[in-house]
């Protein structure tokens, strides 16, 4: 019997950063030919994103299958509030008796795992980046700002925090008398309390769009602005800098990883490995947008020789990597003959219960 792994298929309308890496790995499995064992019995390990049912991973411990978890980060106090432990008890049961290997999505992902839920041997984890479809994300061939002088600033989200929007904000009312600029935001403003920030002539929302969308309107624009705490690894920033625009952001979570040819363009912040809305200064951000503005055609050229940095290709070799090296680690053949029909449909209904619940983690 072929050594294959079981992958939980998120439902087409789920949404959330777990999700969309889920369909954007599947997508590349099946374009590779890299088999998936639909049928639970008949593989030798399972990998899911974040969490998934505890009974169904209890058959594959026992039978020694490998159970390969992804992980971003976790709940944390100054964020999530008091309760943070009880919300990531089960991430944290998982993580510790359960996965026998664990895809952290950055090297700051890591380290806020490790002091959260505690650490594993090195042979225990792997570190892989995001990556993006380039066949979608990529740039155009323009050098400048556009020839009207008016400066195209970008950011992308599902806006639910003032700390993605008003650093942002308030560091733009303070350049509106040196430049002239819009700022393009896509994506939903989930607080209705944000949308206040909103109310100024430069700023243009246009809500949600889908990935063809969001690629052509960070096309047409000549800076992205990301503004958030504790980022294990936004594909926002990635897709940004795969279609060449220069990104101005604040050094906060992975950022200076996904960043590292232009750590520069960051805003100084505390340094800690969870920050807070008070560390994210205005100020600071307002002299790495004029930097930037300043030295564009410079920026702009740094940026397009790293539009293939986060191709989802090479992100999605290295999972395979990590599926082959855990599964040729199994010594025994997986006797899943012992499972009556009904157990199993028990247990799948539980698994499609927990996966969604898990694909929809923002």
């Amino acid at each position: 019997m072929d050594r294959t792994i079981n992958i939980p298929i998120p439902k087409k309308d789920s949404i959330g950063g777990p999700s969309t890496f889920m369909r954007n790995l599947l997508r590349y499995l099946e374009e590779v030919g890299y088999p998936i064992q639909e049928e639970i019995y008949h593989s030798f390990g399972i990998f899911f994103p974040v969490q998934i049912s505890t009974e169904l991973l209890t058959h594959y411990k026992y039978m020694g299958g490998a159970i390969i978890q992804r992980l971003d980060g976790v709940y944390y106090p100054s964020q999530h509030g008091e309760d943070f432990e009880k919300r990531n008890s089960q991430i944290a049961k998982l993580y510790v008796d359960y996965s026998t290997h664990v895809i952290f999505q950055s090297e700051y992902s890591r380290m806020q795992c490790f002091e959260m839920l505690g650490s594993k041997n090195d042979d225990e984890y792997s570190i892989i980046l995001n990556g993006v479809n380039r066949k979608i994300f990529y740039p155009n061939d323009k050098n400048d700002i556009s020839d009207d002088g008016i400066i195209k600033f970008i950011t992308v989200g599902n806006f639910r925090k003032k700390a993605m929007i008003l650093p942002i904000v308030e560091s733009l009312d303070m350049l509106s008398e040196k430049y002239r600029f819009q700022l393009t935001l896509v994506g939903d403003v989930l607080d209705p309390e944000l949308k206040k920030y909103l109310d100024r002539d430069y700023i243009l929302h246009v809500g949600p769009r889908d990935m063809f969308g969001v690629s052509e309107l960070l096309r047409d624009s000549d800076i992205f602005l990301h503004s958030q705490l504790n980022d294990n690894c936004p594909n926002t920033v990635m897709e940004a800098i795969s279609c060449g625009l220069p990104v101005v952001g604040f050094n906060s979570g992975s950022m200076s990883e996904i960043c590292s040819f232009s750590k520069d363009l960051l805003a100084d912040i505390p340094f800690k490995l969870f920050h807070i809305f008070e560390d994210l200064q205005s100020e600071a951000l307002v002299e790495k947008i004029d930097l930037c503005v300043k030295e564009y055609s410079i920026r702009r050229k740094k940026a397009l020789e790293k539009v293939a940095l986060y191709d989802f290709n090479s992100c999605g070799d290295k999972y395979v990597q990590v599926f082959d090296n855990e599964l040729n680690k199994r010594t025994i053949d997986i006797p899943w003959s012992y499972l009556i029909k009904g157990h199993q449909r028990k247990i799948l209904r539980k698994m499609r219960s927990s996966v969604k619940e898990a694909l929809n983690m923002n």
